[in-house]
């Protein structure tokens, strides 16, 4: 059910599911959503934060054009691939960019040039963004710790982008397990074939891209 995911799991619970639904373990998730999402432009609009990259870097080998987003802001501050702060974080216009976006945007995500390094900065931008737009916030350090500043922008942009696809899937099938009786934990498969709590992929949506061609590769195997 292409049009709606939501439609063929719920016919799958209600032919799978026992006349005993306490009998059951636990309820596996493969899905091919945040993939889906991606190829077909149906991702949520996310703004993102760079702090401390070089712009004219950036434009020179046009690696805006994989963040994922026009919606790409820089911000001062930096630390040293040591760690070492040399640019303070320039909180004002950091919150005056987050009130320019205001209801433009459905997340936001930061990323910090020497972020594995230090997080600091990304760490201090999520909050006040938080505070100010409400919106989820995704920080770069949380998915990847490789120095490729341009890769975890890009990643951090994706995740962003893909929360409400997500935790709308999630709460879904969540409130279709209760329908159905089951109370037992809701499983995803994360695209390296791995499983993760529910809870933990709404929050990680970029990790369950190629969940589909992993759990198939797993049903081959078996």
């Amino acid at each position: 059910t292409h049009h709606d995911l939501k439609l063929g799991i719920a016919e799958v619970l209600r032919q799978l599911i026992p006349a005993d639904p306490t009998s059951v373990a636990f309820i596996s998730l493969s899905t091919t959503l945040a993939t889906n999402a991606i190829a077909e432009g149906k991702r949520k609009s996310a703004a993102l934060f760079l702090i401390g990259y070089d712009s004219k870097l950036v434009q020179t080998y046009n690696f805006q054009e994989q963040f994922g987003t026009d919606q790409y802001f820089y911000v001062h501050g930096r630390h040293n691939l040591n760690g070492v702060e040399q640019i303070s974080l320039d909180e004002n216009s950091l919150s005056q960019i987050a009130r320019r976006i205001q209801g433009q945007v459905d997340a936001c995500a930061v990323a910090s040039y020497a972020g594995p390094m230090n997080s600091s900065h990304e760490e201090r931008a999520g909050e006040i963004l938080a505070d100010l737009t409400g919106l989820p916030i995704v920080q770069a350090h949380h998915l990847s710790s490789e120095l490729d500043s341009i890769r975890r922008a890009t990643t951090a942009s994706l995740n962003a982008s893909l929360l409400s696809n997500v935790q709308e899937f999630v709460e879904a099938v969540q409130g279709m397990a209760a329908q159905f009786g089951l109370r037992c934990p809701i499983m995803m498969i994360k695209g390296d074939g791995a499983m993760v709590h529910t809870e933990w992929a709404r929050k990680r949506p970029v990790e369950i891209i190629h969940s589909g061609p992993a759990t198939s590769s797993i049903g081959g195997q078996f």
